[in-house]
């Protein structure tokens, strides 16, 4: 199945957590994969584009401070996974 450029709800996997992926995010786009980075490139999601899967790794080490708290240090790298849908 060959991915259009949509909009996609995806779920963590084990988390009740969504969010979105949108075509201005896309950068890079294979046969089988699409990449999409957000938060100015802190996040990167590859998705399988047949089975619509991803996984998700966030380099939130790379900044100074907490986004939490700029009181505290920068926040571990997180590697999520999960699965997508078209949105709407």
């Amino acid at each position: 199945m060959q991915v259009p450029g949509e909009e996609f709800l995806c779920k963590l996997a084990d988390s009740a957590d969504y969010f979105m992926l949108y075509q201005h995010q896309v950068s890079y786009e294979a046969a089988e994969f699409r990449h999409y980075t957000m938060l100015n490139g802190l996040t990167v999601v590859v998705m399988n584009k047949r089975t619509l899967r991803f996984n998700r790794l966030s380099n939130l080490a790379l900044l100074s401070v907490s986004t939490l708290d700029i009181n505290l240090p920068a926040e571990a790298n997180q590697l999520m996974h999960g699965s997508c849908h078209l949105a709407g």
